[in-house]
């Protein structure tokens, strides 16, 4: 019996060896996987090693996805584009009627540490496609009144030249909170039996003000949610 100093590598063809490991990367994997450990340092290391290989198996997505949910008008889009840039990007589906899994694939593409989503998921289904793949690292709702909504709206569409009413913006509104009502309920209850120690802080609620107040509260969220 070989004692517990021996060599594992003993008898090994380290050529041999080196080239499988090439061949089939898993030499690149074990190097990104330190390097993330390096620079997440979780507290349960193995844990996160064994997530993180499911994830790459099942084509997961790495980035920490943060979903930014408001009503058409509220701001959300310059509120992203504000917190964007360095190791957070961000993506509009709004308007997008691409199959969840294309969705997910640019998703999991995406290169930076954190990413937020905007447009996505649309409805219950989405939700359900989501989850099979990543966890959301926080939700971030834009609360914004229904006149400050028409406003932006109007003024949206004044500069385009479109046409736009009352009616069309309200029945827009309407739209959204049907679609969305279900999906902010889902992740309430998630959150709330997920057993994370920072759950209380995975939903973020962001009132929309003056445009300096809001992109210092939405900065704020992000912060309390830990990017």
């Amino acid at each position: 019996m070989a004692d517990d100093g021996a060599n594992p590598l003993n008898g090994v063809d380290l050529v041999e060896a080196k080239a499988y490991l090439q061949k089939h990367g898993v030499h690149v994997l074990f190097e990104k996987l330190a390097a993330e450990l390096i620079r997440e340092m979780p507290a349960a290391p193995l844990d996160y090693i064994a997530k993180r290989v499911d994830d790459i198996r099942r084509g997961g997505v790495k980035a920490q996805v943060v979903l930014v949910f408001g009503p058409p008008g509220s701001g959300k889009t310059a509120l992203c584009k504000s917190a964007e840039g360095g190791d957070v990007t961000h993506i509009d589906f709004t308007g997008r009627d691409d199959p969840a899994e294309d969705i997910i694939a640019e998703l999991a593409a995406a290169p930076s540490r954190a990413v937020l989503v905007e447009g996505f998921p649309r409805n219950m289904t989405d939700v359900l496609s989501l989850q099979k793949v990543t966890e959301p690292r926080l939700i971030v709702r834009v609360a914004a009144q229904s006149k400050a909504c028409e406003k932006r709206l109007f003024k949206r569409a004044f500069a385009a030249n479109g046409d736009v009413t009352l009616d069309s913006v309200t029945k827009a509104m309407a739209a959204y909170s049907a679609a969305i009502t279900p999906v902010l309920t889902y992740y309430e209850a998630w959150v709330a039996t997920c057993g994370d120690a920072a759950s209380p802080e995975r939903v973020q609620t962001v009132k929309s003000s003056t445009e300096e107040e809001t992109s210092a509260a939405f900065a704020a969220a992000l912060k309390a949610g830990g990017l």
